[in-house]
């Protein structure tokens, strides 16, 4: 009897959201990618956060024909291909000059908090990553691993604190890729 109603929620344009939302090929979301990126040997830590680093999958592997059912080949591609050229890409591209983009994927375990304070930080951490892709070298996935307090620090603080790491990131993913000739 004696609540107010709070005030409606201000409507957000979905062009509007949509531009500040890290896009699905930017994502990591399936467990088998998280798994295969947390066997990784490279790691990168922060007073906060813990990266794990492994390099994407390449654009000529069979998954990029998609999905293989039991006792069924992989179809070729609708067009032809021409040398050089991976199955899926517009001719003249290759995998050298449009690589793919680096994809991040965040774990927050439950001592960092309950709920409420895990997705902030899991915000943080992607909002982070969104506005410094000049950290992530392309085809590097990473998963982030939050630790306690990480929701207590402000975007430009945990922005700061990745961007001093940046230099070894750059390293590690080069170490990665000279590991994969």
């Amino acid at each position: 009897m004696g609540e107010t109603p709070s005030p409606p929620a201000r409507p957000v344009s979905p062009a509007l959201s949509a531009r500040y939302r890290l896009p699905r090929a930017q994502r990591i979301r399936k467990r088998p990618e998280f798994l295969r990126i947390q066997d990784s040997p490279v790691r990168v830590t922060t007073r906060h956060l813990l990266l794990l680093l492994a390099l994407g999958k390449s654009l000529g592997d069979s998954a990029a024909l998609g999905p293989v059912t039991m006792g069924e080949t992989p179809k070729p591609p609708a067009r032809p291909v021409t040398l050089g050229e991976p199955p899926g890409l517009p001719s003249g591209q290759t995998p050298r000059t449009e690589a793919r983009l680096p994809r991040l994927g965040v774990v927050a375990s439950r001592k960092v908090g309950p709920s409420v304070v895990r997705n902030r930080a899991k915000r943080l951490v992607r909002e982070v990553f969104r506005l410094h892709p000049e950290l992530f070298p392309r085809g590097l996935d990473v998963v982030i691993i939050i630790r306690p307090g990480t929701h207590l620090l402000t975007r430009a603080a945990l922005a700061a604190e990745v961007v001093a790491a940046g230099p070894t990131l750059a390293k590690r993913a080069r170490e990665l890729e000279r590991a994969r000739r």
